[in-house]
């Protein structure tokens, strides 16, 4: 049975969105989430960009990797989306990092 879920959060920053942005980008994030890993399949050196492909560890029990691949990345925009594949499910990730004050 097929199940859409949509989730939407706020995370508020101190800083400017060019550089905040960054952080969200796959490879940076190693620098703020505990635990988080990643093994670059393409390009394999790990460098960011569009149709990136990289796997994770799953945090759900009858899966052991996550595929992610980076859908879009457009950094004057500040604005990048995930796509996540499981054994079951699929889903995707857009973060779009916008100034809210000075």
């Amino acid at each position: 049975m097929e199940k859409r879920i949509k989730q939407t959060a706020v995370i508020e920053h101190n800083g400017y969105a060019d550089d905040v942005f960054p952080l969200f980008e796959a490879i940076e994030e190693k620098k703020w989430a505990p635990g988080w890993e990643l093994n670059a399949v393409y390009p394999e050196n790990e460098i960011i960009e569009e149709n990136m492909v990289f796997t994770t560890d799953s945090s759900a029990e009858d899966e052991e990797n996550l595929l992610w691949t980076v859908s879009l990345i457009d950094e004057k925009n500040h604005k990048i989306k995930y796509t996540v594949f499981g054994v079951e499910r699929v889903w995707t990730i857009t973060i779009i990092c916008t100034p809210s004050g000075d």
